[in-house]
């Protein structure tokens, strides 16, 4: 694995803005060791697309394939932040292209995809072969938003469903042996999917235990089973958000004391706020990658 540490700039996706009512629109940060300056971003600007190609592909879950692609170095370098995404097409004239979160750890090299097949660009993709070319734009997006949030949390809370796990995997496997953001306390993962074979990344949970990360596994479409080794426990035919709304007595409540990072459907996170509300909670401990 090729691993780049330099400087880097983050990318507004424009089209994706668009598609996601309430994105703000701001300009974006160039971050170095020296003063930063900044990076205009206008709703409308295009995006620039460059050659790599498939290193591998693979299926890591049931109807999820992983796929790495090796990118231009100024590519890999730009991706600087866990929950970072592209936009990926098969051919420079396609028009269509799939929007893909970043699973592998910033700066390193292939860049790994955890995808969902389908009759879609995406599929197109998943179908391609060892050393086939694609077009891939730069890293875009801030990663996971507001950080400060998490940073200043004592405890921290992931919940996340199928390949909305990816960039979450990245954060996580990118700060270990440390836990993510610094938190001194507890770290839980809520993590859902339709059935264990379903699930991806469950080959790290063991490492994830082993560095104080608890894994709640939560199956929409499996009535029994075992839970995948490292997970602390799983729970049958239910959402990840009811895992989490199990758990209230075991939440730390205190103002500034807990930290949320969602990842995934709208519904899921729209869910989880809604709970965290009835809890009594406060609406501004929640992190997102758009």
């Amino acid at each position: 694995m090729r691993v780049h540490a330099r400087a880097c700039t983050h990318f507004a996706p424009s089209g994706l803005r668009r598609a996601l009512p309430g994105f703000p629109r701001r300009n974006n940060r160039r971050h170095t060791s020296h003063t930063p300056s900044w990076v205009a971003c206008a709703w409308g600007d295009p995006v620039d697309f460059h050659a790599a190609s498939i290193a591998s592909s693979s299926e890591c879950a049931k109807g999820l394939t992983e796929v790495a692609v090796d990118a231009p170095t100024d590519i890999v370098d730009g991706f600087c932040a866990s929950g970072q995404y592209v936009q990926m097409k098969v051919n420079p004239e396609d028009e269509k292209v799939a929007y893909l979160a970043i699973a592998s750890a910033p700066a390193s090299s292939p860049l790994k995809f955890v995808i969902k097949p389908g009759d879609n660009t995406a599929g197109e993709i998943c179908a391609l072969n060892t050393g086939d070319s694609v077009q891939i734009s730069a890293a875009m997006g801030k990663g996971f938003q507001p950080e400060e949030t998490a940073k200043a949390a004592k405890d921290l809370i992931f919940v996340c469903t199928g390949t909305g796990a990816a960039p979450v995997a990245s954060l996580i496997d990118s700060s270990l042996p440390s836990k993510p953001y610094g938190v001194s306390g507890k770290v839980t993962v809520y993590f859902g999917a339709a059935s264990p074979e379903a699930m991806p990344f469950v080959d790290r949970f063991e490492s994830w235990k082993a560095n104080g990360i608890d894994v709640v596994c939560a199956f929409s479409q499996a009535d029994s089973g075992t839970a995948p080794a490292g997970a602390s426990r799983a729970l049958w035919s239910s959402r990840v958000q009811a895992a989490l709304g199990e758990d209230e007595e075991n939440v730390d409540m205190s103002p500034g004391a807990t930290a949320v990072v969602l990842c995934g459907q709208r519904e899921m996170s729209d869910d989880v706020k809604a709970q965290w509300s009835a809890w009594g909670g406060a609406d501004d401990v929640f992190l997102s990658n758009f």
